[in-house]
């Protein structure tokens, strides 16, 4: 069975409606379809950056108002952090079309900018044209790649960039970057990207209560799919803990069975090697035997054998182990003494490698 994977981001994408030239008209306040977030294609914005000295937060706002004010366009607007005691404002002016559309109108570039390392420059397809796009320390910047002054070198000039080939975003890549960064945006310096469209008494937390519903349902909806795909995840990883634990006991009770043979074999081995020595040490005894003489002890150490003989001239016995092929070495390890007309006397004797049998 197929396990999906559910995504927040692709859950909030309810919340947005990415706007092109084309499509203006079906997100007018008119049509009905309202979103609160609205993502706008680069045709539909210009940028401009503002730069003041640091103020208070309340003294900044007036600010960048007073520098919207009186122009024929709207401007929405975004402000970066502090820079040698100066603070840089991203003014996005947008098209007429946009007047009436209330809601969050985030530029397509302000996302995908923010996705890239200070100093690139990359640039990327948005499905209907090509959009040069660079970010350095005050803020990021993007131009039409098609039209007049559209060029490379002079857009990498122009903002402090080195010139380079830049790396390019297709389509589907940046798509999925709308989709996956749109919610990360820092909410507390994008303010200004709320967008009242003339008349309309809407505020912003209006459109995005009016959103709650489906979006709590969606939301809903995502938990539980979730929960049941954990339970899943759950179910299945204890399953194979089960068959793990079952393969590890196994393996225990076939290690121990082979380290019980092996002890087994080497007992095995001892005995063997007992039993040969023993063998290999007949050759060696049997002409004294012959000769007469009685064996009382014989003590085995490998192939070194110590004998006490009991025969009537010990000097013969010796000499007899001495002459037999089946001994390397022999010698008396310590003195005769005469017991009953006999000598008894032990003999240190070590195997010849090879013995006939």
């Amino acid at each position: 069975m197929k396990k999906e994977k559910f995504q927040l981001d692709t859950l909030l994408g309810v919340l947005f409606k990415y706007v092109t030239p084309e499509s203006v008209g079906e997100h007018l306040e008119r049509s009905g379809a309202k979103r609160p977030v609205y993502v706008l294609n680069r045709e539909l914005y210009r940028e401009q950056t503002l730069t003041l000295p640091v103020m208070e937060r309340k003294a900044l706002k007036q600010a960048i108002e007073f520098e919207l004010q009186g122009k024929e366009e709207h401007g929405l607007y975004v402000v970066n952090q502090n820079s040698n005691n100066s603070i840089t404002v991203d003014i996005y002016w947008i098209a007429p079309s946009l007047n009436e559309l209330s809601g969050v109108l985030i530029p397509e570039s302000l996302i995908i900018g923010r996705s890239i390392k200070e100093g690139e420059f990359v640039r990327y397809q948005n499905g209907s044209n090509s959009v040069y796009l660079a970010k350095n320390s005050k803020g990021i910047f993007s131009k039409l790649s098609a039209g007049m002054f559209a060029n490379a070198e002079y857009f990498c000039a122009a903002h402090g960039v080195a010139t380079q080939e830049p790396r390019h975003i297709e389509v589907v890549e940046f798509r999925k970057n709308l989709n996956e960064n749109w919610f990360r945006l820092p909410w507390y310096k994008c303010m200004g990207l709320w967008h009242q469209a003339p008349g309309s008494d809407e505020s912003l937390f209006d459109r995005l209560s009016k959103a709650v519903f489906p979006f709590s349902l969606l939301f809903t909806v995502y938990l539980l799919l979730s929960s049941a795909f954990v339970s899943m995840q759950l179910d299945s990883a204890s399953d194979e803990l089960s068959v793990l634990k079952a393969n590890v006991g196994s393996a225990l009770k076939v290690r121990n069975e082979v380290r019980n043979l092996d002890e087994y074999l080497n007992k095995l081995s001892v005995v063997q090697n007992a039993v040969q020595t023993k063998w290999e040490l007949w050759p060696v005894l049997v002409p004294l035997y012959e000769m007469g003489s009685q064996i009382e002890r014989i003590t085995m150490v490998d192939d070194l054998v110590d004998i006490r003989v009991r025969a009537d001239s010990s000097s013969a016995v010796l000499q007899n182990l001495i002459n037999n092929v089946n001994v390397s070495s022999a010698k008396f390890s310590g003195p005769a003494r005469k017991v009953r007309n006999k000598e008894v006397v032990n003999v240190k004797v070590r195997l010849a490698q090879k013995v006939e049998r």
